[in-house]
């Protein structure tokens, strides 16, 4: 984690605290400092401050900004849920690892923020041992010809240990 994403999770010099939505994702970004944290928010997996940028330039994707918090602009780049196997492969070839952190809550029953989890973690690692794993019903393994991949994932994934 760089000095300047510690910061962002402190408060501001002006005093302004991180609005609640940036505090749950920054304590969700603490567990996984080194590694891209894909937030989900409604049809989109949002990415933050430095993973936004960094994101955004491994998959030429748009760099923009959602509002401020704790008197900052926050960097924000994300890509559609439905496309974000395609995303995570070309992470995972670009040496990146990435925690998906979905929406566990029930929008329309949460008071506030709909609880979230990271579920699973991607990283390009590579193993000798055969790992496989299944993705919306798909089986997929490493190292590659184990068994037969769709996801066209290179490397393996896990449930997160959060996920229960």
């Amino acid at each position: 984690m760089t000095d300047k994403t510690r910061q962002q999770q402190s408060q501001s010099k002006s005093g302004a605290e991180h609005t609640p939505l940036m505090r749950q994702y920054l304590s969700v970004k603490s567990e996984f400092p080194d590694t891209l944290v894909l937030f989900r928010m409604g049809d989109f997996y949002e990415l933050f401050y430095d993973d936004a940028k960094h994101a955004a330039r491994l998959l030429d994707i748009t760099l923009t900004q959602r509002g401020q918090s704790a008197g900052q602009p926050i960097p924000m780049a994300g890509v559609p849920f439905h496309a974000v196997e395609n995303y995570l492969a070309k992470l995972v070839r670009l040496g990146e690892s990435a925690a998906i952190c979905e929406q566990v809550g029930d929008p329309a029953q949460s008071k506030g923020l709909v609880e979230r989890r990271v579920v699973r973690v991607v990283t390009p690692e590579r193993s000798a041992t055969k790992r496989c794993w299944k993705t919306a019903g798909t089986t997929s393994c490493w190292p590659p010809g184990a068994a037969t991949s769709t996801s066209g994932l290179p490397g393996w994934t896990w449930p997160a240990a959060a996920s229960g």
